[in-house]
């Protein structure tokens, strides 16, 4: 299939973050990339720390509200140890509302193995939502 790609079942797979990835080739790479997503439950201000066991690149974040409805200075931001990755995701939203990070800032969004993608929380009104970041590993 000329400019299309299909993904076989045999080719899904769980890593050992629980989190579902699917390889996709390319005709230039040399290795598969593989994609993730990052789970992490927020229930109030404070800053979550996971230190990546191999190269990520953060390509997607999204928090969908499981509490109140927030006020303005309920925000969520994923950073690269203390740098910005996205924009603030404002969870002045109801509940069950998705918000989505309106931009990845491409200075930043790339950690090596080691390193900390950290998720920081801010909150005034109701915070309570589950934050999804989707990465890709890269060698």
């Amino acid at each position: 299939m000329s400019g299309q790609m299909m993904i076989a079942e045999k080719d899904v797979l769980f890593n050992s973050m629980s989190a579902m990835i699917a390889r996709e080739y390319v005709a230039s790479d040399t290795a598969p990339t593989f994609f993730g997503i990052y789970r992490v439950p927020i229930s109030g201000a404070g800053t979550t720390n996971i230190v990546v066991d191999r190269n990520i690149e953060v390509i997607d974040a999204w928090c969908v509200k499981t509490g109140a409805i927030g006020g303005v200075g309920d925000t969520v931001t994923v950073q690269n140890a203390g740098n910005a990755i996205t924009d603030a995701i404002s969870l002045n939203a109801a509940d069950t509302s998705v918000a989505r990070a309106a931009q990845i800032n491409d200075a930043n969004y790339q950690i090596a193995a080691g390193g900390q993608l950290r998720v920081v929380v801010a909150e005034v009104t109701d915070s309570n939502c589950i934050c999804y970041i989707r990465v890709a590993f890269y060698t």
